[in-house]
């Protein structure tokens, strides 16, 4: 089993997704990933660039550690700039509207909104 597919496993497990239904979540150019592609891994190959590429976006993290090539796993959202760090808070804010569906990211953009109004 490679570093990859373990810890594809624990980002599944994570976000309570089964491994083997990962292809009808994400895409890849707007086609599922086949069953195949994520089961090699399971068998010591790592998929093809695009397909880990795609996986790696989905869940929010980097390729270089998704594939193992590093341990530390590198949060893309630790910042938008050098002077303005996001913190914890605002990274979970991110996480879930980035999984929310087209009605619940208008719903949650309505809900900031009003709490931004309350507070001028």
């Amino acid at each position: 089993m490679t570093v990859f597919f373990e810890r594809l496993q624990q980002l599944c497990q994570e976000e309570g997704i089964d491994v083997s239904n990962i292809g009808k979540i994400v895409k890849v150019d707007n086609s599922p990933i086949s069953k195949s592609a994520v089961s090699t891994g399971k068998n010591g190959v790592v998929p093809r660039p695009g397909t880990v590429k795609a996986i790696a976006d989905h869940f929010h993290v980097d390729v270089a550690w998704l594939i193992g090539k590093r341990d530390d796993e590198v949060n893309p959202f630790s910042s938008i700039d050098d002077l303005m760090p996001l913190t914890s808070q605002e990274v979970e804010i991110i996480k879930v509207y980035r999984h929310a569906s087209e009605l619940g990211k208008m719903r949650i953009i309505a809900q900031i909104m009003k709490v931004w109004e309350q507070d001028q």
